[in-house]
């Protein structure tokens, strides 16, 4: 493992053969934690007789003789692939949360487009009501492409840690009329007779995240 022969290690400290002089404590803590009884094992480093750092599992334990301590087993396992594949995963991860990002800025540029002038097409007296509809389902699909990217970052969010939820009040009639309006047509082409049913203790002012709401809701 660290490209020593037998006759090079024989004989010599173990701590000057494999351990950085920046690790000197770790081991004394070590020893401290083992001349006390206790086993050691940990995720540390090691160095090669080339100077290359060697990632390993450290299991260490006393070995104790009428009560003394008369030596000390340590083993070694290499784990340096693990620790690589470990590395790799969190970069990709990363570059994902990167890319989720970046995308959900350049799409939510047209989507405000198209929001805006969709809500501004509907205040127009001269259009007929069987078009104003129209615009109200591409006003509130935009609305869901848009809540669809914030789930996005969420979840890259989520993945990183540094997920936070966004607590205010709203109006939940308006949200449950919004998923209504916004499932009928799909159900309608599905042939599924939707139904919504709210009961009179329902409050109408409710204070969380709305966007997870409306996220779990539209999922059930």
């Amino acid at each position: 493992l660290f490209g020593y022969s037998a006759s090079e290690a024989i004989g010599q400290r173990i701590q000057e053969l494999v351990v950085e002089e920046r690790r000197y404590d770790e081991t004394r803590s070590y020893l401290r934690h083992l001349q006390d009884g206790q086993a050691i094992r940990e995720i540390t480093q090691r160095r090669h007789k080339n100077g290359r750092i060697v990632e390993v599992e450290l299991h260490e334990s006393a070995v104790v003789i009428e009560g003394h301590v008369a030596a000390y087993i340590a083993q070694y396992h290499d784990i340096t692939e693990l620790v690589q594949a470990r590395k790799d995963s969190e970069a990709a991860n990363r570059a994902k949360s990167a890319f989720l990002a970046n995308m959900s800025h350049e799409l939510r540029t047209p989507l405000t487009a198209i929001l805006g002038f969709s809500e501004l097409l509907q205040q127009r007296s001269a259009i007929p009501p069987e078009e104003v509809a129209y615009l109200r389902t591409i006003h509130l699909n935009g609305e869901h492409l848009l809540l669809l990217l914030n789930n996005l970052l969420d979840l890259a969010r989520l993945e990183s840690g540094q997920i936070v939820l966004d607590e205010r009040d709203f109006n939940l009639y308006r949200l449950l009329d919004e998923l209504r309006y916004l499932l009928s047509a799909r159900a309608e082409h599905e042939h599924v007779r939707l139904s919504f049913h709210r009961a009179p203790d329902v409050p109408q002012y409710i204070r969380t995240d709305e966007i997870k709401l409306h996220h779990v809701l539209l999922h059930l």
